[in-house]
């Protein structure tokens, strides 16, 4: 996933200049008369790209796609699943409980019994929830700042490969 994510950085790193050279010979072949102000303006907006405060601008716009990119492909796709297994889970604890209270330890056979039944109506809700997609993820491991540190990382470790 690591590597996918970073060959999409290429692209649109490779893409992104791509256009960039695009409107460079744009601007070179381009005539006088009408298209002077268009001339000047494209001159304008590439001078300021490749400013460090263009290129800083482009890199923090990269950090913030990258983050959003890697947050929609690793985030869970239904949370309504993961708030079910949770309710189901919450419940057969109740269950488990009430049983003990209500058994004790005076009827360990009846005891045996009811929790037999609890935790095999549990495993059998959960296998079914398992084969409608549930993966065992119970919480968002991913929140966008944690998201956006690792688009930052994904940076620091692209770079000359001697």
């Amino acid at each position: 996933m690591c590597n996918e994510l970073a060959l999409l950085y290429i692209y649109i790193y490779i893409y992104t200049y791509g256009i960039l050279w695009s409107l460079i010979h744009i601007i070179k072949f381009t005539g006088g008369g009408k298209h002077g102000r268009i001339k000047y303006w494209l001159r304008k907006f590439i001078t300021f790209l490749f400013s460090q405060v263009g290129v800083g601008s482009l890199l923090l716009l990269y950090t913030i796609m990258g983050a959003t990119i890697f947050l929609s492909l690793e985030t869970p796709r239904d949370p309504k699943m993961i708030n079910e297994v949770l309710s189901l889970r919450s419940q057969v604890v109740l269950k488990l409980w009430n049983v003990t209270l209500h058994y004790n330890t005076i009827y360990s056979e009846k005891w045996e019994a009811e929790v037999d039944f609890t935790i095999r109506d549990f495993q059998n809700n959960f296998v079914k929830k398992i084969r409608l997609g549930y993966n065992g993820e119970d919480d968002d491991a991913w929140t966008f700042p944690k998201a956006l540190m690792y688009s930052l990382s994904v940076y620091t470790t692209i770079g000359n490969l001697n």
